[in-house]
């Protein structure tokens, strides 16, 4: 037993040093590649997958009013923000492309409020949301959340002073907080 674990051992050591060595390279090369590409999936284009399905699926629901015919007030944190935000562009693709009647998406969410919003918004996305929200829209930044700074560097190679939850900016009708 004590020599057959020698021999394990031994045995890729020992066949590093042969002809095989070359074709074992050839083979785990390309493997070491394929095991890498798990790596792409990191925990930040993951979130972004999951809340645009997820926003989707909230679109749709409160499109099919089960909740009445009560407007909703939408408030979210961190990482829940890109769900609201997937929702409401959503809302809004949904009347572009026909999908639902204006007169039946408008007047669902009545405010929205979102605290360290961890992505970048841009003025035409700002538009989308004003347009589907019928009440306020409320951006609560933490312009010293170095926490929220640092992860989303971690995340992409976006500038961390465009990020929606750390930057003040300047939007009609969006409150600045």
């Amino acid at each position: 037993s004590g020599r057959k674990k020698g021999v394990d051992a031994a045995a890729p050591h020992a066949l590093g040093h042969t002809v095989v060595a070359g074709r074992g390279a050839s083979v785990s090369w390309p493997a070491s590649l394929v095991g890498g590409a798990r790596f792409s999936e990191n925990p930040w284009s993951v979130l972004k997958e999951r809340a645009q399905i997820a926003g989707k699926e909230l679109a749709t629901i409160l499109l099919s009013r089960e909740h009445g015919r009560r407007a909703v007030t939408l408030i979210a944190y961190s990482t829940g923000t890109c769900v609201i935000l997937e929702c409401l562009k959503e809302l809004d693709r949904m009347i572009e492309d026909g999908t639902c009647l204006e007169k039946d998406a408008l007047g669902i969410v009545e405010n929205v409020v979102l605290i360290s919003v961890p992505v970048h918004v841009g003025r035409k996305d700002w538009r989308k949301i004003r347009r589907v929200t019928s009440g306020r829209v409320v951006n609560c930044r933490a312009k010293n959340d170095w926490v929220l700074r640092f992860i989303s560097r971690l995340k992409s190679y976006d500038v961390s002073s465009s990020l929606a939850g750390v930057v003040r900016k300047s939007y009609e009708g969006v409150e600045d907080i």
